[in-house]
């Protein structure tokens, strides 16, 4: 739930009763945080006011058709850092699938994005890279395909590619 995680907190979250559109099933999501931060604060109180993180908004959408499964999610959360000007900048998240289901295999695909809109050049290009705090944009494409051989086993594969880029302009 790295995608999204921030609306966990102090947010207002609405899930729409299932829609059933011409024999396919629609589910909709739709989140909202005044204070889009990512520490909960204890029972019975608020999170703390950030000067990092402001308001974010979130969108879900799944599709089922059969054995046709469609989703994607996308999230935004304003990003007001007040410590140097060019630090201000939005976050951005997003997630779309894909996943066929027939008979005794599935089969499924999904691509990603991450953007936490933490400029690039205030960490090393060299350094460790944490989703969420490293400045630049996280990209992946993930594939698999299952078979069910039967109620106690089953197979499968999966390929997962992680892409980043600095956005810095250097080599």
């Amino acid at each position: 739930n790295s995608v999204g995680h921030w609306a966990d907190d102090q947010a207002i979250i609405y899930k729409a009763p299932a829609i059933d559109l011409m024999g396919a099933t629609v589910n909709i999501g739709v989140e909202h945080s005044l204070q889009a931060g990512s520490a909960t604060g204890g029972d019975g109180t608020g999170v703390a006011t950030s000067n990092t993180y402001g308001s974010g908004t979130g969108v879900g959408v799944t599709v089922a058709y059969e054995g046709l499964t469609l989703g994607a999610y996308g999230a935004e959360r304003e990003n007001k850092n007040y410590k140097k000007t060019d630090d201000v900048r939005d976050e951005f998240n997003g997630s779309w699938f894909v996943n066929y289901n027939f008979g005794p295999v599935s089969i499924g695909y999904q691509e990603t994005y991450f953007d936490a809109g933490v400029t690039a050049e205030a960490h090393s290009t060299t350094a460790v890279k944490t989703v969420g705090t490293a400045g630049g944009i996280f990209t992946g494409e993930a594939m698999s395909i299952a078979f069910n051989v039967n109620d106690n086993l089953s197979i499968s594969y999966s390929e997962v590619e992680d892409t980043y880029d600095s956005q810095a302009n250097t080599a």
